[in-house]
């Protein structure tokens, strides 16, 4: 299996000032794009975040031994995650970092920047384009103390969601998880999870008509597993999570299990 493709980069317009950051991540011939912004940051803070946010991508969509190759042109990050230099700054990143690395199979590689290197070019301008879009936010706020945070996959007309792993548009496969309130959309054609959709009156009841597996029903199949002396994987808890309570209970009541 070839390994993940991430290129990363931050931007800042002034130091501190309006930052944005942007990461590709590349999976053989598919690919996503990640970007946000702040109003009031620092460049070293961008660069950090870009990472932050495309680690968090792969925990999220991966499994977390895949092997992972990220490139920054942010010769102090990359030598401080090979070579152990000091954290002297940004602690609250640093630490956000090192737990969502936790269990990656990550190799660190500095690239030069502006050297004419096709995704490292890319990513520095969606970075620049996203500073220029929380400068403008900054100049149209009356309180030049506002701060910001965004991060777009990509963009979807209303009632759609668009899926970055396939790229087809659809309403999405909304589900609801009792536990935290929460609506969880996957894409019908793939079925990756898309995002976390908005508690609006009319995505709470598309999503409570399909209840998502409980803690108790997970909980149960783990048990049923380990009875029969089997460890049910990351993937497969990922799948689980997809399941309605339906197919949970099915599932639990089965004489064989999927594991």
């Amino acid at each position: 299996m070839k390994p993940l493709i991430i290129y990363t980069d931050g931007s800042c317009l002034g130091n501190p000032g309006a930052g944005g950051w942007a990461a590709i991540i590349q999976d053989d011939h598919a690919e996503v794009i990640l970007s946000g912004n702040e109003t009031k940051t620092t460049n070293n803070r961008m660069e950090m975040m870009a990472i932050i946010q495309a680690l968090k991508w792969v925990r999220e969509h991966y499994q977390t031994d895949r092997k992972t190759k990220l490139y920054s042109d942010s010769s102090l990050i990359i030598n401080t995650l090979n070579d152990g230099w000091k954290r002297k700054a940004n602690t609250d990143l640093w630490a956000d970092l090192d737990t969502t690395n936790d269990g990656l199979n990550v190799e660190w590689n500095w690239v030069k920047g502006h050297a004419n290197n096709p995704l490292n070019e890319r990513c520095d301008q969606l970075a620049v384009k996203e500073s220029e879009k929380a400068q403008k936010a900054t100049s149209d706020s009356d309180d030049s103390e506002v701060s910001s945070k965004s991060m777009r996959v990509a963009s979807h007309s209303e009632g759609q969601f668009l899926c970055a792993a396939c790229g087809t548009s659809s309403p999405g496969l909304l589900g609801y998880m009792e536990e935290s309130d929460m609506i969880r959309v996957d894409c019908p054609h793939c079925g990756r999870y898309i995002k976390f959709a908005s508690p609006t009156p009319e995505n709470l009841e598309r999503a409570k008509k399909r209840p998502l597996i409980s803690k108790e029903q997970i909980a149960a199949l783990q048990a049923k597993a380990e009875a029969d002396g089997k460890t049910i994987s990351d993937r497969e808890l990922k799948q689980l999570k997809k399941m309605t309570q339906a197919e949970a209970e099915v599932r639990i009541e089965a004489e064989q299990t999927l594991f």
